[in-house]
């Protein structure tokens, strides 16, 4: 009786090992073939990091785009008013970037995005340079900013289109406007522009 207990032990000991080993052979073959070999049973931890990138033949991660959206920066600019009197305030987002004030006045140049409101500044208006010193903000624009202006009152919107929407920036009281690197003694003659000018929210609609 005992022999026969000892002979079924031994038995079910090859059997496990059998078994076990059939197991092992199939993992390893899986590895073989490149196979990844999941647990159904693991359980990540917050720690845990799963990579979902590309790998190239360098065996580093390959660029992709980026997951977070672009940082954005609302503007106020100020058009001239659908009746051609007045400056009329319309809101932009645009992409943020380190020169603003730049970007803000390219935006005056682009024009108006609500219908309606009317181009401030005269078609094919260039920034050449643009710098801020002690408050004043000097602007240099190509002579097609000049010679586009021809009446008073189209002198008048452009110069406080932009005085009014670069004054929305802290570092920004008022804005002194060049013409190809010089100084000019007027525009249409509306404006002292010889002397820095501030901002006129008067003729805001």
């Amino acid at each position: 009786m005992p022999q026969k207990k000892c002979c079924i032990l031994i038995f079910v000991l090859v059997l496990c090992i059998a078994l076990t080993g059939c197991g092992a052979v199939g993992k390893l073959q899986d590895w073989k073939n490149g196979d990844d070999v999941i647990d159904d049973k693991t359980v990540l931890s917050p720690d845990d990091v799963i990579l979902d990138q590309n790998i190239g033949v360098t065996g580093d991660p390959q660029p992709q785009d980026p997951v977070n959206p672009v940082p954005m920066y609302q503007l106020t600019l100020y058009f001239t008013s659908p009746d051609g009197l007045n400056l009329q305030k319309e809101t932009r987002l645009i992409p943020k970037v380190e020169g603003i004030a730049r970007a803000t006045v390219n935006e005056l140049i682009r024009g108006p995005q609500e219908g309606g409101l009317l181009p401030s500044l005269p078609e094919g208006t260039v920034l050449k340079d643009i710098n801020i010193k002690n408050g004043v903000c000097i602007l240099d624009f190509n002579s097609v900013f000049k010679n586009g202006l021809t009446t008073r009152e189209m002198e008048t919107l452009a110069v406080y289109s932009i005085a009014n929407s670069l004054s929305h920036f802290e570092t920004i009281n008022e804005v002194k406007i060049l013409v190809e690197g010089r100084e000019i003694s007027q525009l249409a003659g509306a404006i002292d522009v010889m002397a820095p000018i501030a901002p006129n929210f008067d003729i805001v609609k």
